[in-house]
């Protein structure tokens, strides 16, 4: 049996149809199976069993908008109960190489329904079905129980799995549980000569419910002394003066980065020792990973949240609060009404904003800095009004005896004297406009973008693809708001607050 990172000719793929194995979030769904269908016609056929007609009509329209739809893709249409073609369908066996037999054979176990579910009557002839199109020989495995009689061997392929040189690894947990009992007549020899005698394999890996979460006590006696290591080193870094500035700069840079590298570690740490599901919390480690290998998909989500939506809609957001702000200062009434309608509208969540801006600008990136502006555009009109105030009398009193016409006095006293309160809500701004997108892009978005991304990982239960997103916009909003904090150091070096 050949390991599954070995070269496909195919990948057998069931149409999604059956709403009860996602409770209620089965919508994303179908769009999840396209990405996987596109992802994987790339590089090989892909059988895509559908129900009938109608749900191939479907399913090709999904693939379709998706970009999915090409001519690696075969469609068949069988009635099946759920989806799960890796347990229910056949395993195929490709002979040795040096064998005579050339043959290609399915072994067709007998699925239930993980001895839990009660249809699974259509999913059961999927073995049969998917050998009769690969045109592979079929072997139904049979048991003989302690009376003598034969019985079809029930065995999903989830259940094992093989490195291709004669090694399979299982658990007892699935497959000698007493609680969803799949062979009574069965136990570890019975199976380990199953294993022989159908996929030749020579040496069988028993767990009791997986490797995480098997951690002993010498682990975490290295992790507790790390830990103390870890502590005292950052302590006496930060207790170290010294009064040359590069290595002061060095010291400030180096604190925060060790400290973070070492709460990953921690984090490492705690999901492989405890053995968290990556359900729950994937390891920093698998996070890294996965990241590293969506560069391109995580690119095309950047450019269409940050680089179209945030950048777009903050830009929009700050000038217009801006503008405004400096003609409610200059009209007290338009101060007067704007500044309680400022606090109103800041109070509206954005949950309920962004399905608004979607039926007014489309699903596209418009209708999502829509959202950045109207977030953005309040506290830039609130934090720009206050700046303009903050000059005192003394000086307003200065620039009318210098005969200083309005706009003067607005670009050579109040803007000046702004400058700290309009950056404080560029830097504001320059996270709410990422959080407003990202969250605007749960209300509907092309098949692009770090919220789409996310709520449809989330459905798909891959929690190390949500983090690497999450992780992209962290950078993004940090390297943004640096940006913005660098901006704020030049223009105003000559504020008391950076003064040495």
């Amino acid at each position: 049996m050949p390991a599954e990172w070995e070269p496909h000719e195919s990948t057998w793929l069931a149409w999604p149809h059956f709403r009860g194995d996602w409770p209620g979030k089965s919508e994303p769904i179908p769009w999840v199976y396209a990405e996987i269908v596109r992802n994987l016609a790339r590089h090989e056929r892909v059988d895509l069993i559908v129900n009938d007609v109608s749900w191939e009509r479907r399913a090709r329209t999904i693939l379709e908008k998706a970009d999915a739809l090409s001519d690696n893709i075969c469609f068949h249409r069988w009635r099946t109960d759920r989806v799960w073609t890796r347990d229910s369908g056949c395993i195929f066996l490709t002979p040795p190489a040096d064998h005579a037999e050339s043959e290609l054979r399915a072994l067709h176990f007998q699925f239930n329904a993980w001895a839990k579910y009660p249809n699974y009557k259509l999913d059961e002839q999927n073995g049969e079905r998917m050998a009769k199109a690969a045109g592979a020989r079929l072997v139904l495995p049979f048991v003989v129980d302690p009376f003598n009689e034969k019985h079809r061997v029930v065995l999903e392929g989830g259940s094992i799995d093989v490195n291709g040189c004669g090694t399979l690894l299982t658990t007892e947990e699935c497959l000698l549980s007493t609680t969803q009992q799949r062979n009574p007549a069965m136990d570890r020899a019975a199976y380990e000569q199953l294993f022989a005698d159908y996929f030749s394999v020579q040496a069988v890996i028993w767990l009791d419910s997986g490797i995480a979460g098997d951690a002993a006590w010498g682990f975490w006696l290295l992790t507790l002394a790390t830990w103390l290591g870890a502590i005292l080193t950052l302590a006496r870094l930060a207790a170290l003066r010294t009064a040359d500035q590069s290595m002061h700069w060095l010291q400030d840079l180096a604190i925060p980065l060790l400290f973070g590298a070492f709460l990953i570690y921690l984090w490492e740490v705690a999901v492989r020792g405890f053995g968290v599901s990556p359900v729950l919390m994937p390891a920093p480690s698998a996070t890294a990973r996965r990241l590293v290998d969506s560069l391109p998909i995580l690119r095309e989500d950047f450019v269409q949240t940050f680089m179209r939506s945030v950048l777009s809609g903050y830009v929009i957001g700050c000038g217009a609060g801006f503008l405004v702000a400096v003609i409610a200062h200059r009209f007290v009434f338009l101060k007067r009404g704007l500044l309680p309608l400022g606090n109103f509208v800041s109070a509206l969540p954005v949950v309920g904003i962004a399905p608004i801006m979607v039926m007014w600008f489309g699903f596209d990136w418009p209708s999502k800095a829509a959202v950045v502006a109207v977030m953005c555009f309040f506290p830039m009109l609130v934090n720009t009004l206050a700046g303009l105030a903050v000059a005192g009398s003394i000086e307003r009193d200065l620039m009318r005896s210098y005969g200083a016409q309005p706009g003067q006095t607005l670009l050579k006293l109040h803007l000046p004297a702004a400058m700290p309160f309009i950056f404080n809500a560029l830097k504001i701004n320059s996270t709410l406009a990422l959080i407003g997108a990202i969250v605007a892009e749960f209300f509907g978005t092309p098949l692009h973008g770090i919220g789409f991304r996310i709520s449809i990982e989330v459905a798909r239960m891959s929690l190390d693809m949500v983090w690497a997103e999450i992780a992209l916009a962290a950078l993004a909003g940090m390297a943004f708001y640096g940006l913005v904090a660098l901006a704020e150091r030049v223009t105003t070096s000559w504020h008391p607050s950076y003064r040495t």
